[in-house]
């Protein structure tokens, strides 16, 4: 049977690493209001994905390998993986925070969608704040489907 890794790729930025509360705080301490301390940081450039002109879910639709067994069983699932990118364009700390959540018997596909994304670690580029490379986390959901 034919199957299909589709990948419903949205780059949902949670947060960045280093606009953390303690600038926020220091910022709110030094009489800046929030609207100044929003407006001093908004030269920020996301996370890009950077490897031969392919986007980030052409990659993984092309290295992530649908688990055998999981085909045979006939399961499917959604799954939300959540790395960091780092100033110098490599995966950090990919994980999935759901993993509690998940059925154990669903437990191959966690381990396959971190590691198709752990292989696009150093094909990034990373976050820019007021031009200068940041550290960045990023939220997408991965998406093991069986043709129908």
């Amino acid at each position: 049977m034919k199957t299909i890794v589709s990948l419903f790729f949205g780059l949902f930025v949670l947060m960045s690493i280093s606009a953390s509360s303690k600038q926020l705080n220091q910022a709110l301490d030094a009489s800046e209001s929030l609207t100044e301390f929003s407006c001093r940081h908004r030269a920020i450039v996301y996370p890009q994905f950077n490897y031969k002109g392919m986007t980030f879910q052409t990659f993984l639709d092309s290295n992530l390998h649908y688990p055998a067994n999981m085909q045979k069983q006939q399961l499917e699932a959604v799954i939300l993986i959540r790395f960091v990118v780092d100033k110098e364009g490599s995966v950090l700390n990919a994980n999935c925070p759901d993993s509690a959540s998940i059925p154990l018997r669903k437990k191959p596909f966690i381990a396959e969608a971190i590691r198709a994304v752990n292989l696009s670690s150093g094909l990034w580029l990373p976050a820019q704040n007021d031009g200068g490379p940041m550290s960045w986390l990023v939220q997408i959901p991965i998406t093991f489907e069986l043709e129908k």
